[in-house]
């Protein structure tokens, strides 16, 4: 059994602050990095509770933002309402279980939740594209992975670390599994439930991140110690 190594807590608030500083970089106001705070907002926000069509419209925005619109992507062939089935399925999921903004410290007693919406959003996109003929005239599977699935749920819920290629290397430096699981939830849950001061100490000390859940800073923290 692997053993768990703790985080440094210079290292962790640096490298909370150093993402949130490129967001802000030179004054910028449209950074890339601000297209997950639209779409979290836009999705906590009662007034579009209903309205399908805009909050498809966001997540787009931010998975395009954040790498899942690449040349390789089976999403780059597909307009933004092939998601309007995905933002059905979290929002009636987020009903069911409670996972927007969710603490550290209710991660554990969360993983399977979120590893069965995870699955869903997989099945989502299969069920209503086996596969699409690419602009080259190639035939391309649709088979979605663990990473976009995980940053849609980053994206509209705040549940959770995105399980990119940044992250993973952040999580195999403190002894977790890096594969979208519930052992290795558990394991982010175990590590982080002990900083659960200290992120309430830096959303204090920086307004601008005052409504970032737990899971989007510490992904912040996952995303620049692996970068």
């Amino acid at each position: 059994m692997k053993t768990t190594i703790p985080i440094d807590i210079k290292s962790f608030k640096a490298g909370i602050k150093d993402f949130h500083q490129q967001s802000v970089k030179n004054g910028s106001e449209f950074h890339r990095y601000k297209s997950w705070e639209h779409c979290y907002l836009a999705f906590n926000d009662p007034k579009n509770a209903k309205n399908y069509d805009l909050l498809a419209l966001h997540l787009s925005m931010y998975l395009a933002s954040w790498g899942m619109y690449r040349g390789s992507s089976f999403m780059l062939e597909l307009d933004y309402k092939v998601n309007l089935g995905i933002v059905e399925l979290i929002k009636k999921s987020d009903k069911k279980f409670g996972l927007s903004g969710l603490s550290i410290w209710d991660l554990g007693s969360k993983a399977q939740d979120i590893v069965n919406l995870s699955e869903e959003i997989k099945k989502e996109y299969k069920r209503k594209l086996k596969s699409i003929i690419k602009t080259n005239g190639k035939k391309l599977l649709v088979n979605p992975s663990d990473t976009l699935s995980s940053k849609i749920l980053l994206g509209t819920l705040g549940c959770i670390v995105a399980y990119d290629t940044y992250a993973k290397k952040t999580l195999k430096k403190h002894g977790i599994s890096q594969v979208f699981n519930e052992r290795s939830l558990n394991g982010v849950a175990t590590l982080f439930s002990k900083q659960k001061n200290t992120l309430e100490l830096i959303r204090k000390s920086h307004p601008g991140l005052k409504m970032y859940p737990d899971m989007k800073l510490i992904d912040m923290y996952c995303f620049k110690k692996g970068y």
